[in-house]
């Protein structure tokens, strides 16, 4: 109707090579701790992908297992690998009419899912929270995971070799289909379990986590609270109090600010 207005924009993004699989592998461990067997299966998921003949469909994961063990870091570093800022939407708040208008879109005045994947600084792109969207709404999704053609009301948006990231925390496979459906479950290119995180890696994760906050202390107060090394003993003996990075982030924190509060405020023995 207005063929003249209409404006195409077009963009490349980095290609998903060898050399990106092979630094993935290298560089993984030192980005997320403990999942070793995700790893591999996301490389298997990549490198099929690398040699699929069209790249005009997406590659679509989905990771799933507890939260805080890493499935948002590795997409984040995936998408670094790609030269790009991750692309992150939280669908967790897909449950009403908003959510509605932005994924199938509503004026183009209005921000939509079609323009913020238009506008993406990369090609990685994470659906955080897959498990917790509306179930009406995953008609949204099917183009775009099938062909890789987003459409709403006001734009037709292309996105080739683009990765999509869907986490959730789904316990099985068979959760995820008995939950989502066969139209969804068969949409997806793999299933990548995240797994507890092991008591090794809860470890490091504590070294990490400490190493943070040391950081941030000042002189004075790394006298207040103590010795490096006598705090890391009191955090690896409560290893098993900590259910994932997150937790223990908070339990590691709380318990240093506590002390400093106590002997710094209120000036107790």
């Amino acid at each position: 109707m207005y063929a003249d207005e209409v404006e195409i924009i077009s963009y490349s993004y980095p290609d998903l090579t060898l050399d990106v699989l092979n630094k993935f592998h290298r560089e993984y461990d030192r980005e997320v701790l403990g999942q070793h067997s995700a790893e591999r299966r996301i490389l298997e998921s990549l490198y099929q992908y690398h040699h699929s003949p069209n790249h005009s469909k997406p590659l679509v994961l989905m990771f799933y297992g507890p939260s805080g063990v890493g499935k948002t870091e590795t997409a984040k570093f995936l998408s670094r690998l790609l030269d790009g800022k991750l692309m992150r939407q939280q669908l967790s708040m897909f449950q009403n009419q908003t959510a509605y208008d932005y994924l199938f879109g509503s004026s183009t005045s209005q921000r939509s899912f079609a323009r913020d994947i238009s506008n993406r600084e990369s090609n990685v792109v994470l659906l955080d929270e897959f498990d917790k969207v509306n179930p009406l709404l995953y008609s949204a999704f099917y183009q775009i995971f099938d062909e890789g053609i987003y459409c709403d009301t006001n734009y037709e948006v292309k996105t080739e070799n683009m990765i999509i990231i869907c986490t959730s925390n789904f316990e099985s496979e068979l959760e995820i289909r008995r939950i989502m459906g066969n139209a969804m479950y068969y949409r997806f290119d793999s299933f990548i379990r995240f797994n507890k995180l092991s008591q090794e890696a809860m470890q490091k994760v504590a070294s990490g986590v400490l190493n943070v906050i040391w950081s941030q202390l000042t002189k004075a107060e790394k006298h207040t609270v103590g010795r490096k090394r006598d705090l890391k003993e009191v955090f690896v003996e409560n290893i098993k109090l900590y259910k994932n990075y997150r937790h223990a982030e908070r339990l590691m924190n709380q318990y240093v600010y506590s002390r400093l509060v106590s002997k710094r405020i209120f000036h107790e023995k």
